[in-house]
């Protein structure tokens, strides 16, 4: 009964469509149908020796439907087919083919595991064992076996950089480096600079990463513009910001309204001090993000120095609202918002400002000379003035001489010019009984 059954099976007739279904009419009669389940053990006994001739139209079909994206017909028709003969090379490679493209990768691995058992296995399939390792998370696996296959071929790029990308992934960032950089001086592509070059600046090397763009970043990677948006901020994050406003004014330019580019093209108005130009921009950029209180601040500050006082109060009020606490920023935003009331000549609510300046960052002497000052020169109130002086002097001294800056040499020589110049003018002023006596000589 079998040997009429394949003899007949020989004999289908080869036009695709009529082909695959005779092929199914045909080995249904051999056993049920089933389905495939993620490892699948077939004894010898089970299997049946099918002719070349069902396989490779088998195959043929197969394709037909992936190539249509039926690709879980191509997947059924297939592994119905090797679930009768698993000793098929071709179907194996197939299948694996067709489990890598739907993103079935233990199955696939499954398959390439067995086309390495047999005979003169290709290093492709070693190499594409290693990219199924590292798809499903087996990362020390899949390295071992690049590295593995760079030990006879040292100069194959796609090897270095998935030895790169598995580095990298595993948080071992210096080594990842390594062979970015390696990889680059073979030949320097576009994905690995960026993976480089990101990776640099979220661990705050842009120096490192300046280097890198100067390396290796030429002209036929000017069409990427992720790439140029990379470069434009490790410009502004080296203080390249006119080069940086150039790279961004470009790209904003050519219809480039992604949310990067808008934000530093914004930023480096704000930083070569074109507040006009930055509030126009980052009114922009908050239709795209309204959550960013960065972009406030820098909006406000921009409307602030354009003298639209009210609504830079308002800006700098949201960035507060929105802003994660965190003193260092909190008191950068504190500073601007200081100065806006400054503007405004709201002088008492200027000083409440530097005192939740002061509350958030004792030993912040910028909030106790801009108090010294406002009552200085805005409020008059000298005995408030001498008071916040002869703080910060005490201050300023002690921590010049445990650590000589520039900044407390600065605030020491103001402040003593200033609590001289008051204790002066207090002296002329002070005792309205003795102004306008003539003393006689005796």
């Amino acid at each position: 009964m079998k040997k009429s059954i394949l003899t007949g099976l020989v004999l289908v007739v080869c036009s695709p469509i009529v082909f695959a279904s005779s092929i199914e009419d045909s080995l249904s009669t051999l056993s049920p149908q089933s389905e495939m389940q993620d490892s699948i053990i077939i004894s010898p006994s089970d299997t049946i020796k099918i002719s070349q001739e069902i396989i490779d139209g088998s195959i043929e079909q197969a394709k037909a439907y992936a190539s249509d994206f039926s690709f879980d017909k191509a997947i059924e028709l297939l592994e119905d087919l090797w679930q009768r003969d698993s000793t098929s090379v071709e179907l194996i490679r197939e299948l694996e083919s067709l489990y890598y493209k739907t993103s079935q990768y233990e199955k696939a691995l499954s398959m390439t595991d067995r086309v390495l058992k047999g005979e003169n296995a290709s290093r492709y399939y070693l190499v594409h064992k290693g990219i199924l390792l590292k798809k499903i998370g087996e990362y020390g696996q899949a390295l071992d076996i690049f590295k593995e296959a760079l030990e006879t071929d040292s100069s194959n790029v796609f090897i270095i950089n998935h030895v790169a990308d598995l580095f990298q992934v595993q948080n071992e960032r210096d080594s990842a480096l390594f062979y970015y950089t390696r990889g680059c001086e073979l030949k320097p592509l576009t994905s690995s600079i960026i993976k480089s070059v990101n990776m640099l600046l979220k661990a705050d090397r842009s120096s490192e990463a300046y280097e890198f763009f100067s390396k290796f970043y030429t002209k036929e990677h000017y069409g990427n513009k992720m790439l140029r948006r990379l470069y434009g901020k490790t410009l502004y994050l080296n203080d390249s910001i006119n080069l940086s406003k150039a790279v961004f004014s470009t790209l904003y330019e050519q219809g480039d309204s992604s949310r990067l580019t808008t934000k530093f093209l914004g930023m480096s108005h704000w930083k070569l001090e074109e507040y006009a130009k930055g509030q126009k921009v980052f009114m922009e950029y908050l239709k795209q993000d309204s959550t960013d209180y960065q972009s406030y601040f820098f909006l406000g500050t921009c409307c602030m120095h354009n003298y639209y006082l009210d609504e830079g109060e308002v800006f700098l009020n949201k960035s507060l609202d929105l802003i994660v606490p965190d003193g260092q920023t909190l008191n950068l935003i504190y500073s601007e918002l200081g100065n806006l009331y400054e503007r405004k000549r709201d002088f008492h609510r200027a000083i409440d400002v530097y005192q939740m300046m002061l509350e958030n960052d004792p030993m912040c002497f910028y909030a106790e000379y801009k108090m010294a000052k406002v009552y200085d020169y805005d409020l008059k109130e000298d005995e408030k003035a001498l008071k916040w002086y002869t703080t910060l002097l005490k201050r300023a001294e002690a921590s010049n001489e445990a650590n000589p800056t520039d900044q407390a040499l600065n605030y020491t020589l103001i402040c003593k010019s200033r609590i001289s110049k008051l204790k002066e003018e207090q002296f002329w002023d002070s005792d309205s009984n003795n102004k306008g006596i003539i003393v006689e000589e005796e």
